[in-house]
């Protein structure tokens, strides 16, 4: 949402008296202070100012999708003399990652080194939340297309299943899991007359039942989605199945999702 007027002038007042020495002196303060009470503001506004500033400055040491020990020490500072709050923290934190891995994803050739640039600095701005983790599962994804497309097959050390005498492990993600059904509902229809007898429907006539179907999609599950140069291997929570490559008939592409044709299932 964006920022109020009023709002936003205070926090750029924050970000002036911040951004040359980390600090905020007595005398800032003190500006500062007449500041909210000149242009109203009410303890939400002011909150909201200091979230701003946090956001922005942070953005600014995470450009480079790096966090160094100065800049912990730069953010911890920034946190004291501000007053935020450990959710503030949070909301500022992610995104400022998502900001900064954002370059990334808009790119054609995202890499491995990428990938892991990106879970560090998630690491390093404790960002744990589920849209951080769907965009590093995407950088991952655009980097083992980038290198099939450089014919640099990469190769995992330690899957996390055996795998066959000659078998290669080469791209692994967390999935969730979703079978194609079709669900059918039975209905009853009525042909006759309905008359009331007291406070009771009285039906003349006969019912008769018919069906309805549609297809849904199922959640099976979660695990870890495997791809080797032999077959694809899905395990975890209720999961525990692969399919060889020759099996494989067809793959739909989503915004989100996969979906895998194989002989005789979806």
């Amino acid at each position: 949402n964006p920022m109020p007027e009023r709002a936003s002038l205070l926090a750029h007042l924050y970000s002036d008296a911040i951004k040359d020495d980390w600090r905020i002196d007595s005398n800032e303060t003190s500006v500062l202070h007449a500041v909210v009470r000149a242009l109203g503001l009410d303890e939400n506004d002011a909150r909201l100012a200091r979230r701003g500033v946090m956001f922005v400055l942070m953005a600014l040491i995470v450009k480079d999708s790096s966090v160094t020990l100065d800049d912990k020490e730069r953010l911890a500072t920034l946190r004291r003399i501000l007053g935020i709050t450990e959710s503030d923290r949070e909301l500022a934190a992610q995104a400022s990652f998502l900001l900064a891995v954002s370059k990334l994803a808009s790119t054609d050739a995202v890499r491995s080194d990428d990938v892991a640039a990106a879970e560090a600095l998630a690491e390093e701005l404790r960002v744990n939340s589920d849209e951080a983790r769907e965009t590093i599962a995407r950088l991952r994804a655009m980097a083992f297309s980038t290198e099939l497309r450089e014919g640099r097959v990469p190769v995992l050390a330690s899957p996390p299943v055996t795998l066959k005498r000659g078998e290669i492990a080469h791209y692994l993600a967390p999935v969730d899991v979703v079978q194609q059904k079709t669900k059918t509902t039975t209905h009853r229809g009525y042909i006759g007359t309905r008359v009331k007898i007291g406070g009771m429907p009285i039906y003349l006539g006969a019912s008769k039942p018919f069906q309805t179907s549609k297809e849904v999609m199922v959640p099976i599950g979660s695990g870890q989605f495997l791809v080797t140069n032999q077959r694809v291997v899905v395990i975890g929570t209720k999961l525990n199945y692969s399919i060889k490559l020759e099996s494989i008939l067809d793959v739909d592409e989503f915004s989100d999702a996969i979906q895998i044709h194989d002989e005789g299932r979806h």
